[in-house]
C-alpha cells in the first residue's frame, strides 16, 4: 500500500509539472496597446483617444457585417469581408470616412493582435487582418483630438573628392551625428555616394557633426560650411532638407596635387569721426568653385581665412545677408558684391579683400544739408512652375532662391515656391538686377518677364509705382535617378569548333545568321533574401526570343532592369558551350553600378537526329539540317508567352563583361506586414488530461489486484 501511494504521488507530481507549462500559455493574452505607450514611443503630442469596437457585440451595426461605428464624437464606417488564402477562410476588415485622423488601428483575434500605424493620420484603409488567424474579435481605433504636428525629413549625403578623377576610392565609412529638438540624436555611418534619410522629424533646428575622418582623408565642408561640428540646418514640415558632407581623399605617400588656394580677408571702415561698436557681427561670404559647389565662410572685422586644396579654375565670390547698419564697399577694389570672379592657379594663393562700412542709423555725423526723403517704389516678385503636357507637379515643390541687387550693389535674397509671391517695398528709384540661383534638381529656368535672362535681369524701379517680375521655371524630372536600371544583352553564336569562344570559324549574329533566331531565354528576378522569412512569392520573370522585334539575328536585350541578382535560363534544347556557368542551362548575373550593362555571348552547337554529334567537317551542314527553323521533328518548343519588359533600346557599345558569381539559391520570401504571432491556445491541456486518465487507470488496476 505504501509503494502504491508513492507511485500515485509521483504520477501526480508529473501531472502538476505538465500543467504548470500549459497554464502560462493559456493565460498569455496580448492586450491592446495603451495610449500612453503609443504617445511616448512615437513622439505624439496631440490628444490621442482610444475607441474599441467589439465584433462579438456589434452594438447597432448592420448584423455585425459593417456599418457606422459611433463612439462619442468619433464616427467611422466599418466593412468586413470574407476572403480565401490557401484554402483557409479568414476575415479582413476595412474602414473609411473617419471623422478624426486615425493614427493607429489594432485588430485582434483571441490572444493574437496586429497594430497598423499611420504616421500622418488617415481617414480610411483596407484589408486589415490578424496574422495567422481566420477571424477578428475586435478592433481598436486610436485617433487624435486636435492637431498633430506634421513632420519633415533630413537627407544626408556623403561625397569624397580626389584631384585625380581616375583613382578608385576605397570604401571607407565616415561617422556622422545629427542632433535636434526633444533630445533627438542619431549617429550613422556613410561611405562615398551613400545617403541616409531621417524621416518623421519634428520641424526645428538640427545640428550636424562629423567625427574625425579616417586616415588619408581630410574634412572639407558640411552643407557648404567649413566647420566640422554643429552645423545648423532647418527642417520644415512636409519638406526634405538635403545636406552634403564632403571629404577629400589624399593618401599618405601620394604627391600633393597641383592645387591653389584663396586667402579671404575682411575689414570694416567707418566715416571720419564714427567709431566701430565693441562687437562687430560676422559677414557671410559664399565661394563657388568651377563645378558649381559652394562653400560658406563667416568673417568679422580683421579676420581672414584660407581655403586650400582648390582645383585651378574660375571661382565666384559673393557677400550675402549683410547685417543692419553695415553696407558693402568693395571686393578687391571693385564694386562687385555678387559673383566676383577670381582665377585660382596651381601652386599659388590668391588674395581677396572684402571691405564693408559701418553706417549706423541715425548717422552720428549727418550731412548738414540732407536731401529730402526721396519718393520710393516697389517690386512685386511672383513664381510659377510649369510642366510638359502629361507631366504632373510633385506634391512637394522646393523653394527657389532669387537675389535682388539694388543700384548701390546691395543684395537681398528671397525664396519662393510655386505660386508664391513677395513684395519688396521702400525701394530707391533706379535700375535693379534680379538673378535666380541654385535651381533645385529636376527643375529648369524658363523666363523672367518672358525673357530668357536668368542672371542680372534688369528692371527699373520708379517712384510711387510697383513693378512686377514674373519668374517661371519648369519641372523636368529625370528617369528616377534614385532607382537606376541596367540591361542584359544576349549574343548567340554557333560554336562550330565547340571551344566556347566566338572566333572567325564560328557563325554569329554579326554575319546575319537567321538560324540563330527563335531561341527562347527566360530571365527571373532572384534577389538574395533572409532565411528567416516565412513565405515565398512568385519571382518576376520575362521570356524573350532571339531575333524578334527590332533585335538583330541571335540577339536579345533585357532592358530597364532594377539593380539586383537575376537568373538567366536558356529554354531551347541545344548543347551550350559558353559561357561556362550557363552550360547547365541556367546562370546567375548581377546588375549593379559596376556592371550596369552586361553582354553575354552564348555559344551552341546542334546534334544530329541520332543524338551523337556529327564530324567536325560536316558540323555546319548538320547544324543547318537540324535547326528548328527547317526541321520540326527534332525540337519541341515550349509554349511560353513572350512578355518583353519596358521598350528595349540597344545596349551601349561600352558594355561591361559578364560578371558571374557563385551564389546559393534562396527562396524569395515576403516580409510580414503586421506584428508577429504572439500565441495560440495549445492542445497541451488535452494531452495532459488524457495522460492523467491513463495513469489513473493503471493505478486503479494495480489496486484491484
Amino acid at each position: 500500500m505504501k509503494r502504491r501511494t508513492k507511485s500515485f504521488i509521483s504520477l501526480f507530481s508529473v501531472f502538476l509539472i505538465i500543467l504548470s507549462t500549459i497554464i502560462p500559455s493559456i493565460a498569455a493574452e496580448q492586450k491592446d496597446p495603451s495610449v500612453s505607450d503609443l504617445m511616448e514611443e512615437y513622439n505624439l503630442t496631440c490628444d490621442l483617444v482610444q475607441s474599441k469596437y467589439d465584433h462579438g457585440n456589434p452594438d447597432g451595426l448592420d448584423g455585425g457585417n459593417g456599418g457606422i461605428w459611433k463612439d462619442g464624437d468619433f464616427e467611422v464606417n466599418i466593412t468586413f469581408d470574407h476572403e480565401k488564402e490557401e484554402g483557409n477562410e479568414f476575415l479582413s476588415v476595412s474602414f473609411s470616412n473617419a471623422t478624426k485622423p486615425v493614427y493607429f488601428v489594432y485588430v485582434k483575434y483571441s490572444t493574437d493582435g496586429d497594430l497598423y500605424r499611420y504616421p500622418t493620420g488617415v481617414a480610411s484603409d483596407s484589408d486589415l487582418f490578424v496574422s495567422g488567424n481566420n477571424a477578428i474579435s475586435h478592433m481598436t481605433f486610436y485617433y487624435c483630438n486636435g492637431t498633430q504636428p506634421e513632420y519633415g525629413s533630413l537627407e544626408v549625403t556623403k561625397t569624397v573628392t580626389h584631384c585625380d578623377q581616375v583613382v578608385t576610392l576605397p570604401e571607407d565609412e565616415f561617422e556622422i551625428t545629427v542632433d535636434g529638438p526633444n533630445d533627438y540624436s542619431e549617429t550613422f555611418f556613410l561611405s562615398n555616394g551613400e545617403s541616409k534619410i531621417l524621416n518623421e522629424l519634428m520641424p526645428g533646428t538640427y545640428s550636424i557633426s562629423e567625427a574625425m575622418p579616417p586616415d588619408d582623408y581630410e574634412f572639407v565642408s558640411i552643407d557648404g560650411i567649413t566647420q566640422m561640428s554643429d552645423v545648423e540646418v532647418e527642417v520644415t514640415a512636409n519638406q526634405t532638407r538635403q545636406v552634403e558632407v564632403i571629404n577629400l581623399y589624399n593618401p599618405d605617400g601620394e604627391p600633393d596635387p597641383e592645387v591653389g588656394a584663396l586667402q579671404i580677408c575682411k575689414s570694416v571702415d567707418t566715416d571720419e569721426g564714427v567709431e566701430l561698436p565693441e562687437t562687430v557681427p560676422d559677414f557671410k561670404i559664399v565661394v563657388t568653385d568651377p563645378e558649381g559647389k559652394s562653400t560658406t565662410v563667416e568673417l568679422a572685422n580683421g579676420e581672414s581665412t584660407k581655403l586650400e586644396n582648390l582645383m585651378p579654375g574660375i571661382y565666384k565670390i559673393s557677400e550675402t545677408d549683410i547685417p543692419e547698419d553695415y553696407s558693402f564697399v568693395s571686393m578687391n577694389d571693385q564694386n562687385t558684391m555678387t559673383d566676383f570672379e577670381i582665377e585660382v592657379v596651381k601652386n599659388d594663393t590668391k588674395d581677396v579683400a572684402i571691405i564693408n562700412k559701418y553706417t549706423p542709423d541715425p548717422d552720428p555725423d549727418p550731412d548738414p544739408d540732407p536731401d529730402p526723403d526721396p519718393e520710393i517704389g516697389t517690386l512685386q516678385l511672383s513664381k510659377m512652375v510649369e510642366t510638359d503636357e502629361g507631366d504632373e507637379l510633385p506634391e512637394t515643390i522646393p523653394n527657389f532662391k532669387i537675389v535682388v541687387t539694388d543700384p548701390e550693389g546691395k543684395s537681398t535674397t528671397v525664396e519662393l515656391s510655386h505660386k508664391g509671391s513677395t513684395t519688396l517695398e521702400n525701394l530707391m528709384p533706379g535700375m535693379y538686377k534680379i538673378s535666380e540661383t541654385d535651381i533645385p534638381d529636376d527643375y529648369s529656368f524658363v523666363s523672367m518677364n518672358e525673357k530668357e535672362t536668368m542672371t542680372d535681369f534688369e528692371i527699373e524701379v520708379v517712384k510711387n509705382d510697383t513693378k512686377d517680375v514674373a519668374i517661371i521655371n519648369k519641372y523636368t524630372p529625370t528617369d528616377d535617378p534614385e532607382d537606376p536600371t541596367g540591361s542584359i544583352e544576349i549574343m548567340k553564336f554557333r560554336d562550330l569548333n565547340r571551344d566556347g569562344d566566338m572566333e572567325d570559324g564560328d557563325e554569329n549574329p554579326k554575319n546575319d545568321d537567321p538560324l540563330l533566331n527563335n531561341i527562347q531565354f527566360r530571365l527571373e528576378a532572384a534577389p538574395v533574401v533572409e532565411l528567416s522569412m516565412a513565405e515565398s512569392s512568385e519571382p518576376q520573370s520575362w521570356t524573350m526570343t532571339t531575333g524578334s522585334g527590332d533585335f538583330e539575328d541571335g540577339q536579345i536585350i533585357f532592358s530597364n532592369l532594377p539593380f539586383g541578382r537575376y537568373k538567366l535560363i536558356e529554354l531551347s534544347p541545344r548543347t551550350i558551350t559558353a559561357p561556362e556557368d550557363l552550360k547547365d542551362g541556367e546562370m546567375y548575373v548581377f546588375v549593379d553600378q559596376e556592371t550596369q550593362h552586361i553582354q553575354i555571348k552564348v555559344g551552341n552547337y546542334w546534334r544530329n537526329s541520332s543524338g551523337s554529334s556529327s564530324d567536325r567537317d560536316n558540323d555546319r551542314d548538320n547544324d543547318r539540317d537540324n535547326d528548328p527553323v527547317t526541321t520540326e521533328t527534332n525540337v519541341v518548343e515550349e509554349p511560353l508567352e513572350t512578355v518583353p519588359p519596358e521598350p528595349t533600346p540597344l545596349a551601349p557599345s561600352d558594355v561591361a563583361e559578364v560578371v558571374v558569381e557563385d551564389v546559393f539559391e534562396v527562396a524569395e520570401v515576403a516580409v510580414p506586414l503586421a506584428l508577429p504571432q504572439t500565441g495560440e491556445l495549445p492542445p497541451y491541456a488535452a494531452y495532459a488530461l488524457g495522460s492523467l486518465m491513463i495513469l489513473a487507470g493503471v493505478f486503479m488496476k494495480r489496486k484491484s489486484i
